[in-house]
């Protein structure tokens, strides 16, 4: 037996370095998007009045909804079946599947907003058309992107991914930035969002092309019944998303337009500044262990039909939830000492303001992080039903309390209503149970698991 130790450590050793090799592309374009994030943020503040800041932000929630509603369940849908479709040699089907179905999500955008604008430009807020159209082209773009993000994730071409990752970001501020300082407001800042992700969107179809269509697994010739079994199966699966994304959009935007409707723009653009800084930092870093696992997760256990298999990804997710949890801790207790450090030297005085409010941001971005370290337990099952329930509960409540609190408190009492919601929502995935995996071999039928 001493030959195949000896051959079974070099398979070891080679896929620990694959792993860490992966490991490393991952980090670098999370660490890239976050400096961007951080570097942005102040500059373009430097650009914006807190009141055009404020419009900005109320623009972002547009394409916050195509994100949570259409595009980002597509996505989702699509890095999970990847995997099974290279296990079945049908990634032709699959791609096709997928392309079809982020055309009819698109057009289906497209549609609804038409008209939403078409009503915008007759209304006492008509001077906002501009705005709104630019967070809809962004919308659609951002979306598209992150399905190609989704496939390239799954695929494990975390070269490609770190890159877009990182160069977005950048693109993001820098063209936004451009915009501002020649013809100024919030729309054109919009715009310069529109062109970056248009940027990146044109780099992702070529490295695709390259990457996934041009490797041995693709044949131009495709089988249409399995066409459409991997449609319905990118449906079903996108399903649960969809029926949560318009609950968590709520609860995403609604901080932002409650604190529109009881103080002022103002107040939203301080807050939004707020939110960059405190919970966008340490969400990346857990997007970064999420995004490093779940193919691995999902080609460790492909139809989901072995328990063994599962219940092996589950403790290693137990053990990323721990890892997620003692950094959101340890982030909270530096944003407590260096928080008003950090706003005094990267932002104009009249956003210091909100500077204490730091350490609540970034506990409630780790706790939120936590939970959805812990959701990949249901996203491994090929139906995540599960998630319907706490996904929509926690997030009316969540929902609930941002207009509570910027009704009573303003500023403050939205960032606490945001460590309520994230408290909750942990909790209530931590503790709910995923659907049991198959066991007959193949993929559910998605007719049946509707």
């Amino acid at each position: 037996m001493a030959w195949l130790q000896r051959l079974i450590l070099p398979m070891r050793r080679l896929l620990v370095a694959r792993v860490l090799g992966e490991a490393g592309w991952i980090l670098a374009g999370q660490i890239a998007a976050a400096v961007g994030g951080i570097v942005g943020v102040p500059v373009l503040a430097h650009f914006l009045r807190p009141e055009e800041y404020g419009q900005l932000a109320l623009g972002g929630t547009v394409a916050l909804l195509v994100q949570q509603v259409t595009l980002g369940p597509v996505s989702n849908a699509a890095q999970r079946f990847y995997a099974a479709s290279i296990e079945l040699n049908t990634l032709s089907e699959y791609l096709w599947a997928v392309g079809h179905v982020v055309f009819f999500a698109c057009a289906l955008v497209a549609a609804i907003g038409g008209l939403a604008l078409f009503g915008l430009a007759y209304s006492p807020w008509h001077h906002l058309a501009a705005l709104a159209w630019w967070s809809m082209v962004c919308a659609i773009l951002a979306g598209v992107c992150s399905v190609f993000d989704g496939i390239q994730n799954a695929a494990r071409q975390r070269t490609i991914v770190a890159w877009h990752q990182g160069l977005g970001m950048w693109l993001r501020f820098a063209f936004a930035v451009l915009m501002v300082r020649f013809w100024g407001g919030a729309a054109m800042a919009m715009l310069g969002f529109a062109i970056a992700a248009a940027i990146v969107l044109i780099s992702q179809v070529f490295f695709l092309s390259r990457a996934v269509i041009s490797s041995g697994c693709w044949r131009p010739a495709r089988d249409s019944i399995e066409e459409r079994r991997f449609r319905r199966q990118l449906w079903v699966y996108a399903r649960p998303f969809t029926t949560w994304g318009i609950f968590t959009w709520s609860q995403m935007a609604s901080d932002r337009w409650a604190l529109e409707s009881f103080n002022t723009t103002r107040s939203v653009g301080l807050y939004q500044v707020l939110y960059q800084i405190g919970f966008y930092p340490i969400f990346m870093a857990s997007l970064f262990l999420t995004q490093l696992v779940q193919p691995i997760l999902f080609n460790h256990v492909g139809a989901a039909a072995d328990g063994v298999r599962m219940q092996k990804a589950y403790v290693a997710i137990r053990n990323i939830f721990t890892v997620t949890l003692l950094a959101t801790l340890v982030c909270t207790l530096a944003a407590a000492l260096g928080g008003g450090v950090l706003f005094r030297h990267l932002l104009p005085p009249e956003y210091g303001s909100v500077a204490y409010l730091l350490p609540l941001m970034v506990l409630s971005s780790g706790l939120f992080a936590c939970g959805q370290v812990a959701s990949l337990k249901h996203a491994l099952s090929t139906d995540p039903r599960t998630l319907i329930a706490p996904k929509i509960a926690t997030a009316v409540l969540g929902t609930g309390l941002n207009f509570a609190g910027a009704w009573a408190f303003g500023i403050p009492g939205v960032a606490a209503a945001s460590v309520c919601f994230s408290v909750t929502y942990c909790l209530w995935v931590v503790f709910a149970r995923p659907v049991p995996c198959s066991v007959n071999g193949s993929i559910p039928n998605p007719e049946a698991a509707s």
